[in-house]
């Protein structure tokens, strides 16, 4: 007499396939975020790269580097972000933004005509580690993006023209490539360009719990720069000026304070959503990545132009 063939699973069989497949995926899922992550790290650091060559473009057709702020409007009349577009192949948005450096009833970044320009998200300005911030929570309709430029070692400001602190709770600055009003050369940055930092990223701002937070808005003065006075991902706060109306300091949003000295000074780390790091761009136009926990003395001196540093491991 023939046995009869079992078809199917029992409960146990099917209860013990489940439990490897759960386990097959929990082990699976951190290794792709692990891939994806890698990935994104490289093609942010590509961006990065692709923007300091982008800065040795313009430095080549016009013999200086861009300046870090326009020179006459302080804050809201432009930025390196807009003079640098027709060398990241934005030409048609260079083209439609108007009055760059003209504050005599000219219009600001965040004027209808110029939200052309400054409500484009673009892409090799956009880390793709980050989540780009909605235009609801950005200010006034702008796009934020995510690389500054090297204001050096210290902080800036806006009031009076005057931009760069000259010295900030004892730390002297010394020089960086970009300068707001003052457009800099290469030959000016006497550190060697191997040595000093162009570019580093930074995280861009949320409206958590409704407030609104400008890092990441380039187009604005203060926003366009990084300063190397705190190391990468600090855990001490960027600085803003007067009240929380500039950053906000809940999470996902990096830590900020506001600066209770009486003058409207501005220090903002250099930051990613990168695990362990930051990716920069030096001015010899090489990009590579930066731990968090680089020698602070290091970091300060990568930040200057001319102070003429012993430059340690970074």
């Amino acid at each position: 007499m023939r046995s009869r063939s079992r078809f199917g699973f029992t409960l146990i069989e099917l209860l013990v396939v489940i439990a490897i497949i759960a386990i097959l995926i929990a082990l699976l899922v951190p290794a792709v975020q692990k891939v994806r992550e890698a990935a994104a790290r490289l093609q942010c650091q590509n961006n990065i790269k692709n923007l300091a060559l982008a800065m040795h473009g313009y430095h080549d057709a016009n013999k200086q580097l861009p300046e870090a702020v326009s020179k006459t409007g302080s804050w809201g009349f432009g930025t390196w972000a807009v003079l640098i577009l027709p060398f990241i192949v934005q030409q048609n948005l260079a083209n439609l933004y108007v009055d760059y450096n003209n504050p005599a009833g000219g219009n600001n970044y965040w004027a209808a005509v110029n939200l052309l320009v400054t409500g484009a998200r673009i892409g090799v300005m956009s880390c793709p580690s980050d989540q780009p911030t909605p235009q609801n929570e950005t200010w006034n309709g702008t796009a934020y993006h995510n690389y500054t430029a090297n204001l050096g070692n210290t902080a800036n400001g806006e009031a009076a023209q005057v931009y760069i602190v000259p010295t900030y709770n004892g730390v002297v600055w010394a020089g960086s490539p970009f300068v707001p009003g003052v457009p800099q050369r290469l030959v000016q940055i006497t550190d060697g360009t191997s040595m000093t930092l162009m570019m580093a990223e930074l995280i861009q701002g949320r409206a958590a719990g409704g407030s609104k937070d400008l890092r990441g808005l380039l187009w604005w003065g203060s926003g366009a720069g990084f300063q190397t006075y705190l190391r990468p991902n600090d855990t001490n706060p960027d600085v803003v000026w007067s009240d929380f109306s500039w950053c906000n300091p809940n999470p996902p949003n990096p830590p900020c304070t506001t600066y209770t000295g009486g003058t409207n000074w501005r220090t903002y780390a250099a930051r990613s959503r990168h695990p362990g790091g930051v990716n920069v761009a030096l001015c010899d136009g090489s990009a590579r990545f930066v731990a968090d926990t680089v020698d602070i003395t290091t970091w300060r001196a990568l930040g200057t132009a001319a102070g003429n540093e012993a430059v340690g491991d970074f």
